[in-house]
């Protein structure tokens, strides 16, 4: 998260940010609410807890070297503070005098990590890296270079309907080595920070022949987000449909499943909208669109070929390392765009 100039602080910007990170919030809790503490920490507590309501957001407080009953309950040093801060009050700031207990109370209420005196501060440190490095979502590889991306992730992330509540599946059609992979894996970059449970399940066609690589792509979908790998095994494919039903039910989640080609797989790893908890998003590929019909899906993306002029685009960036043909090339490369038919994966 970008930090702040030493001696600045924002009220806007820090709200900014954390309203477009994805990421788990630090509340440190110790003397904030102590005479002369500074303002600025209570106003941004409000804004943390306010993320956490509306936007679904972690908030992992930390008490350091306070209990969190005192926190949640406002009790000593706390029942004092807040008594000088109502003294000469005006309405207003009464007003935010009440905001600034109602978040208090609420970050008591959260499960943290309550700091002591002689505690190991380092190994509480250690574990708050971890627990945040498991939720960040990855960030997957993607090319770059590809040509026309913008566009195509802007109408699927129309078609996400991202801030409805409702769950819904979209489908990514397409011919063999036209970029559905590559889309996609643009796509989980550019929303997976707005959900807290992700999967990407790849190659499914390829590594789900058997039934023993259908029970793995369950597993990952159970482990990824729910976060429990090494704590739930799986030995039985319905046993994994009971599981995702059960478990992912009432979970917003973000799941993508690429290159699928059969039915029964995919009824088996996302079999119906009800599976999963409000806010989820799905998405699917596949090379033909029967399959995806027959899933009833909310909506089916075509991807087309890239007419020539970005085909020729494409093929320059990666054999002249600029967007024109070299020279004495120009003739060369159109004929090799065009040999290639326009596919992405063949330039």
């Amino acid at each position: 998260m970008k930090a702040f100039e030493r001696g600045k602080r924002s009220h806007q910007s820090s709200y900014k940010l954390l309203k477009n990170q994805g990421l788990p919030l630090l509340c440190s809790q110790k003397t904030m609410l102590i005479p002369n503490a500074s303002k600025w920490c209570l106003e941004e507590l409000v804004k943390f807890i306010n993320c956490k309501e509306e936007r679904e957001q972690k908030v992992i407080p930390i008490f350091y070297h306070v209990d969190p009953s005192e926190v949640r309950n406002q009790r000593e040093i706390y029942k004092i503070a807040f008594s000088r801060h109502k003294k000469n009050a005006d309405e207003e700031k009464r007003g935010k005098i009440r905001r600034w207990k109602t978040a208090m109370r609420e970050a008591g209420k959260l499960a943290g990590y309550d700091v002591k005196v002689d505690s190991y501060e380092s190994e509480i440190i250690q574990d708050i890296i971890k627990e945040i490095c498991g939720t960040i979502p990855m960030v997957l590889d993607v090319d770059e270079k590809i040509v026309g991306m913008d566009s195509r992730l802007e109408k699927l992330v129309s078609r996400l309907e991202i801030q409805s509540n409702g769950v819904r599946m979209v489908g990514v059609c397409g011919l063999g080595g036209i970029g559905k992979t590559t889309i996609i894996t643009a796509l989980y970059n550019k929303i997976s920070n707005q959900f807290r449970s992700t999967s990407f399940l790849t190659n499914v066609r390829e590594e789900s022949t058997k039934d023993s690589g259908l029970l793995k792509f369950q597993q990952q979908l159970l482990d990824d987000t729910l976060g429990v790998k090494g704590q739930l095994t799986l030995k039985k494919i319905h046993e994994g449909v009971k599981e995702i039903k059960d478990k992912l039910s009432s979970k917003k989640v973000l799941v993508f499943v690429d290159d699928i080609d059969d039915s029964r797989r995919l009824e088996h790893l996302v079999g119906k909208h009800s599976w999963f908890g409000h806010g989820s998003r799905i998405i699917i590929t596949r090379r033909k669109k029967d399959l995806l019909k027959a899933h009833e899906v909310d909506y089916i993306y075509e991807v087309d070929k890239l007419n020539e002029v970005k085909a020729l685009q494409l093929f320059c960036s990666y054999a002249f390392r600029q967007c024109l043909p070299g020279k004495g090339y120009g003739d060369l490369s159109i004929q090799v765009v065009r040999y290639a038919d326009r596919l992405p994966l063949a330039l």
